[in-house]
C-alpha cells in the first residue's frame, strides 16, 4: 500500500467519522440543531424539521456506511465505490448549503459542532476538502488494485485533495477551540 493511499484511508476514515459523530450530535441536541437550521432562513419554514432529520439519518447513515467500507476494504481489499460517492455527495450537499449559509447570512451559525461557532472559510474548505479525498480515494484504491500507475494528472488531483485536507485540519482544533487559526 503506498504512502498516498494510506493517508487518503486516514483521511477518508476520519470524514466518516466526523459525519457520524456530527449526526449523533445532532440527533442528541435535535432542538439545537432544528433552532439553528431555521435561524439560517435558507429553507422553507415547513420543510425545516423534515429536512434536519433527514441530515441527521444521512449523516449517520453515510458515516457508518464509510468507516465500515473503510473497515472492509482493509479485510479483503474490496472498496465500496457507492459508499465512497455518497460520502462524497453528502459533503458536496453539506459544501453547497455552507457557501450558500456564507454568501447570503454571513456570521450565521454554523451547527456543524459548536452551535454559535459562526460558519467561516474553514468549514468550507474542511467540507471541500473531504468531498475531494472520497472521490479521489476510491481513484486510488482501483488504481493500486490493477497494479496501474497513476498518471500525471490522477497523482496531482490525489496529492492535491490530500494536501489541502492536511492543510484544512491542521487549523480545525484552533478552530474548534475558539482560537482563530491564523495566530
Amino acid at each position: 500500500m503506498t504512502v498516498a493511499l494510506t493517508s487518503m484511508s486516514i483521511v477518508f476514515l476520519a470524514g466518516s467519522v466526523l459525519l457520524f459523530v456530527a449526526g449523533a450530535g445532532h440527533s442528541r441536541q435535535h432542538h439545537v440543531f432544528l433552532a439553528t437550521l431555521t435561524s439560517h432562513g435558507l429553507l422553507p419554514r415547513r420543510l425545516v424539521r423534515s429536512s434536519s432529520w433527514c441530515v441527521v439519518g444521512a449523516e449517520l447513515t453515510v458515516g457508518a456506511w464509510g468507516a465500515f467500507a473503510v473497515v472492509d476494504w482493509q479485510l479483503d481489499g474490496g472498496l465500496s465505490v457507492a459508499a465512497a460517492l455518497a460520502q462524497a455527495g453528502l459533503y458536496l450537499l453539506l459544501l453547497g448549503y455552507l457557501v450558500a449559509l456564507v454568501r447570503l447570512r454571513p456570521g450565521a451559525a454554523c451547527g456543524c459542532f459548536h452551535p454559535a461557532t459562526p460558519v467561516n472559510a474553514l468549514t468550507v474548505v474542511r467540507a471541500a476538502s473531504l468531498a475531494g479525498v472520497a472521490l479521489a480515494f476510491p481513484m486510488l484504491v482501483a488504481a493500486e488494485t490493477a497494479s496501474v500507475p497513476l498518471t500525471g494528472p490522477q497523482m496531482v488531483v490525489s496529492w492535491l485533495c490530500s494536501a489541502t485536507l492536511v492543510a484544512a485540519l491542521s487549523v480545525v482544533p484552533h478552530a474548534l477551540a475558539g482560537v482563530p487559526a491564523h495566530q
